[in-house]
């Protein structure tokens, strides 16, 4: 992880974080529980865990849409993963009503948990402060471009370089051929930044060719849940005897889909091009 992404990673949770109000709800859980322990028949006190609870629980569940699975295993590899669970709030829901009887030992989980958060998001706060300090923060983009990382999995290129070049190469050559076909011109591909542990390149590029490149990305994740539900029921038919012309038909279904979603994402490349060669704009197509 390059200390660009470092940064960039910390910032986005305590952003995350003040946004959801995570922490502070759970604090309130927290005291709220420890009034109870005290004074366990107070329906003042069980109102409030009610409402605390259910609060903690709006936020959290937001987590799930908040958070990329790239920006979890970061987040678990720091070893905040338990922190930005989307399911903390049913862990806590269930310790307490397992332990209806006894409050203090759902209290006790919660405090440890909550001091636990704090301690961590502390440390976020302290090494942000340090990062800055060390002039180690993200370089402003220029007007008009944008970035985005790609993972490259090392079983991909089973951690030999000359296959590792093939994927850069191929997505160089990927932005380049986006960007063309949308701006009109040949743009070149900046790198930002590289990092090693799980191979993560920055790349930095035209903001039309980003901005295509992720609703191209949009459209096959959209064609892939068709692709696996099609499948599914596919295998399901298979399962109980049904085979022939329905199973064809399915089989043929994934083809077309993916033939189709294909064609409709060159076609969004090149819907605009301006370039003065046309038979430019076939080789584009063919390339895209």
């Amino acid at each position: 992880m390059t200390v660009n992404k470092l940064y960039s990673t910390l910032t986005f949770l305590v952003s995350l974080d003040g946004q959801l109000r995570l922490q502070p709800s759970l604090d309130t859980i927290k005291d709220t529980l420890n009034n109870l322990v005290n004074t366990p028949a107070n329906p003042q006190f069980q109102g409030a865990l009610a409402s605390a609870l259910t609060e903690f629980s709006k936020s959290a569940r937001k987590l799930a849409n908040s958070i990329t699975p790239s920006q979890a295993a970061i987040i678990d590899e720091m070893g905040g993963g338990e922190f930005f669970d989307p399911s903390i709030a049913e862990r806590i829901q269930a310790s307490i009503s397992a332990n209806a009887m006894t409050p203090s030992v759902a209290r006790d989980l919660v405090q440890n948990l909550a001091n636990s958060r704090k301690t961590f998001l502390d440390t976020i706060g302290s090494t942000i402060q340090c990062v800055k300090r060390l002039n180690f923060t993200q370089a402003a983009l220029p007007a008009g471009s944008a970035d985005l990382a790609f993972l490259v999995p090392r079983d991909l290129f089973d951690n030999h370089l000359a296959e590792f070049a093939k994927e850069l190469s191929f997505i160089s050559r990927l932005i380049q051929h986006i960007a063309e076909g949308v701006t009109g011109q040949a743009e070149p591909v900046e790198l930002e930044s590289l990092s090693s542990s799980i191979p993560t390149v920055a790349v930095g590029a035209s903001l039309a060719a980003i901005a295509t490149l992720a609703t191209i990305v949009s459209k096959f994740l959209e064609a892939w849940e068709r692709i696996h539900k099609i499948r599914k029921l596919r295998d399901e038919l298979t399962d109980i005897g049904m085979g022939g012309v329905a199973v064809e038909e399915l089989t043929e279904k994934v083809t077309t889909t993916v033939d189709e979603i294909v064609e409709e994402s060159t076609e969004l490349v090149l819907v605009g091009y301006n370039g003065h060669d046309p038979g430019r704009r076939n080789e584009l197509k063919t390339a895209i």
